[in-house]
């Protein structure tokens, strides 16, 4: 038996839909706009719900309208529509930052950030010589006030990447807030990816003998870069260890599965291609090769 908390929250999305197909120019059902205002002018009263004696009827007419409407805003999602429409009706002091409270959060992060950028920048200890000193050519209140500078980098690269993303999902109405960790986790991984790339990746000597502009590829740039893109640095990360592993003669384990996927695809040609032409005594070179992948993954 539906509860009245989930009664309610149809209303609401079905009512949040209506308003939203309807700002959008899409044609609605008659009977839909119809019969959830009817429900809300018998169930709400003084601006309480009591939805305990609606009638089976009406709740089936109800989960086909909700239906009817989620079908109708595609790719938007009921959820999303029905939170920004809460949001907008009790708006908060920084609801001009954006109409979630994600955004506005992510968007007060990234004015720090660029704030901090420029304090730190001002002092006399931050300068190209000394940002690209290093961490272990620096010391003192010159490497504290060059590393913050470039985590406020790498912060500013980070909350532009998430705010880009998670404006994708807000523009086309599916922004589901179960996956605002997500995007938190986002930014800490450009924080940590701008360090990595900034201090422990040397990039000014990659940058050596090439072109001017790769030249003046610095640290906050690399930061910057870095903290946008978290996830390719990742990626760098685990094919440098993939590479290493066989550099060092350490096989991984996918190769090894490929290894026995590719044993078991061999055998199976070989097997039908041996009952429709030959013998299966006869060495052919399918079973050459199926023994060699056998040899190879032997070794491992």
């Amino acid at each position: 038996m539906a509860t009245p908390h989930f009664i309610c929250q149809m209303v609401e999305e079905a009512d949040a839909m209506i308003r939203f197909a309807a700002g959008q120019g899409l044609a609605l059902p008659p009977e839909v706009p119809v019969h959830i205002n009817q429900l809300k002018v018998s169930y709400i009263i003084d601006g309480e719900p009591n939805w305990e004696p609606i009638s089976s009827h009406e709740l089936t007419m109800l989960i086909e309208c909700h239906g009817k409407l989620a079908k109708l805003i595609e790719p938007a999602k009921p959820k999303s529509i029905a939170l920004m429409k809460r949001d907008a009706d009790d708006p908060s002091v920084f609801h001009f930052l954006g109409p979630v409270q994600l955004i506005r959060k992510l968007s007060i992060v990234a004015i720090l950030c660029l704030l901090l950028t420029i304090l730190v920048s001002t002092s006399p200890h931050v300068n190209l010589t000394t940002i690209n000193q290093g961490l272990f050519n620096s010391q003192g209140l010159t490497l504290l006030l060059n590393q913050v500078f470039l985590l406020s980098c790498a912060g500013l690269g980070a909350t532009f990447a998430s705010l880009n993303k998670v404006n994708e999902y807000i523009k086309v109405g599916s922004y589901d807030p179960k996956f605002d960790s997500t995007y938190w986790t986002l930014f800490i991984m450009g924080l940590m990816g701008g360090v990595i790339i900034a201090e422990l990746i040397p990039v000014s000597q990659f940058a050596e003998g090439s072109s001017a502009a790769a030249a003046s590829f610095h640290k906050p740039v690399a930061a910057l870069l870095g903290g946008f893109s978290a996830d390719v640095i990742y990626r760098i990360l685990s094919r440098l260890v993939d590479v290493l592993g066989q550099a060092l003669g350490l096989e991984t384990k996918q190769r090894t599965a490929r290894l026995k996927r590719g044993i078991a695809f061999q055998e199976q040609e070989h097997r039908l291609e041996s009952s429709a032409a030959q013998p299966a005594s006869i060495s052919t070179p399918k079973t050459k090769q199926v023994e060699k992948i056998k040899k190879e993954l032997s070794l491992d």
